[in-house]
Order: C-alpha cells, then sequence, then structure tokens
C-alpha cells in the first residue's frame, strides 16, 4: 500500500507539468480551433531556453523557466503573425499541414543546432522522506510553479477584462466580433499564451529530466492524450487529464517497468476516441 501511495504522489507531481503543457494546447484549440501540432517543439524549445540560460549564464533553473515562458509566447506570436493566422477558420487539414511542417523544421533546425545529445540541468535540491522512500524537492518545486501559473490562468480568464474576451470568442466569435472584440488580437493573445504555457512547461521538464531535439515529438502525444482525457478546449480537463496521465504513467512504471510508460499516452488516446470522443470531462457537441 505504501508503494502504491508513493507512485499516486510522484504520479500527481508528474502530472502537474504535463498538465500545464497540455494545457496550452487546449486553450489553442478552444480559441482558434486548430489543432497545433508544432506544441511539442514548443516544449522542447522551451527546455532548451531553460537549459543554455542556465549552462551558459549561471541563471537559477526556476528562473530561466519564467524567461523560457516569454522566449516561446515570443516566438508563438511571430509565428502567427507570419504563418498561422492564414489558416484559422479555414479548411482544417490546412492547419494541420501548416503547423506540422513548422515542427518538422523546429525539430530539425534544433537537431543541427544542439546536436542530439542528451542534456540536463542539474538543480541538486535534495529530498525529503516520505513513507520509507524520498521524493525530490526539484519535483515538488516544479509542482507548486505549475499550480500557481494554472491558477494565476484560471484566474484571469474568469475576473480579468482580457479573460472574459478570450472566454467570449472561445464560445461564439461572430458575436464576440459584433460586440466589439477584435478577434485576431484575441487569437494572436491564445497563440501566444499557449506558447508561454509550453515554455514554462518545457522549462520544468528540463529541470527534472534530460532534453534532447526529438522530446518534442513524444511530448505532443502525451499532450494529447491529455486534451483527449480532458476533452477538446477544456483547460480544467487538460489538466486534469495530466494528473490522470501522470499517475497512470507513475503507477504503471511501477509495477510492471519503465518501458510501459511509453505505450500509456497512445493507448490512452485510442481507448478515449473509441469509447468517450469527447472526453472523460467534455460533453457532446450537438450537431444540428
Amino acid at each position: 500500500m505504501e508503494l502504491l501511495i508513493i507512485a499516486l504522489v510522484e504520479g500527481i507531481l508528474l502530472g502537474s507539468v504535463y498538465g500545464l503543457g497540455a494545457m496550452g494546447l487546449s486553450l489553442i484549440f478552444g480559441i482558434m480551433r486548430i489543432i497545433n501540432l508544432v506544441h511539442g517543439e514548443f516544449l522542447m524549445l522551451g527546455a532548451f531556453t531553460c537549459f543554455w540560460l542556465w549552462f551558459l549564464l549561471g541563471m537559477n533553473p526556476i528562473g530561466a523557466t519564467f524567461v523560457a515562458m516569454l522566449v516561446i509566447a515570443a516566438l508563438a506570436a511571430f509565428l502567427y503573425k507570419v504563418a498561422i493566422f492564414r489558416v484559422v477558420g479555414k479548411f482544417p487539414l490546412l492547419s494541420r499541414v501548416l503547423t506540422f511542417g513548422l515542427a518538422i523544421f523546429l525539430w530539425n533546425f534544433s537537431e543541427f543546432a544542439f546536436g542530439s545529445t542528451f542534456r540536463s540541468v542539474n538543480y541538486p535540491t535534495g529530498s525529503i522522506g516520505f513513507l520509507g522512500s524520498y521524493l525530490s524537492v526539484n519535483k515538488i518545486i516544479c509542482f507548486v510553479v505549475a499550480l500557481i501559473i494554472a491558477g494565476v490562468l484560471f484566474a484571469s480568464l474568469k475576473w480579468t477584462r482580457i479573460g472574459k474576451a478570450l472566454r467570449a470568442a472561445s464560445q461564439n466569435p461572430r458575436v464576440a466580433l459584433i460586440s466589439g472584440i477584435n478577434i485576431h488580437r484575441i487569437r494572436l493573445l491564445s497563440y501566444a499564451m499557449g506558447g508561454a504555457l509550453a515554455g514554462i512547461a518545457g522549462g520544468l521538464i528540463a529541470i527534472q529530466w534530460a532534453i534532447y531535439p526529438s522530446i518534442g515529438q513524444i511530448l505532443i502525444l502525451k499532450c494529447f492524450a491529455m486534451v483527449a482525457l480532458g476533452g477538446l478546449g477544456s483547460l480544467p480537463g487538460a489538466l486534469l487529464g495530466g494528473v490522470f496521465l501522470g499517475i497512470a504513467e507513475s503507477v504503471g512504471t511501477m509495477y510492471w517497468g519503465a518501458t510501459i510508460a511509453g505505450v500509456i499516452a497512445p493507448l490512452t488516446v485510442i481507448a478515449v476516441f473509441i469509447f468517450r470522443p469527447q472526453g472523460l470531462w467534455g460533453v457532446v457537441e450537438r450537431v444540428d
């Protein structure tokens, strides 16, 4: 029983970071109705931004994650203004092909610039005892940062003027436009916010695990699993989906070995879309 509790706690700590990254993907879909296949590369570049700030400048890794958030938000805003805005509201395949092409470009550019060497941030903070085992303080710090960012995002969407505009654009873009909301700016903001969430989640990943240029391909699959669990466009659902996936991976690794973690995400996507396409916390969309 103690081992199971430890696995559950480890899964929650892991899932909070997963969920933060998935919230960015869900936010972009909720506002713009596009599946952002370059999101995994945003996570990867956020991780490398954190690493290089720590390695070259000696910056505190936690501080570096917030810089990574700003850097990837700026990159996302640039990509939106150059290319993404052209496919919003168009045939869905166009946005998927475009974002897939951008993902391939960023992945190959990172392979060229950084090499394929595994890298990690050395951030020794020790561990604390828990039920006869030990929990890494790194993971606890990352958990707290993820909760703070998620809480600020939820509060902003609920109570600020910009948050209300984002929710209005998500629910009915035409009515929002008639009401005087600049839809183009809202979409730009949402894409930058999605990039920001990916940037800080990537930085938190760099603090805990080894990173490499192709890690984005693995992370985008995990993000899809979490968004599928929570329901497309649902931010709380994406966060809960991350916790669910983190627990599943942690428990699976403890009882069946590390290799099982690699198949949990794709199996989750397949199972959800077969048995509950709207996600565990989503609702069925009515089509008349």
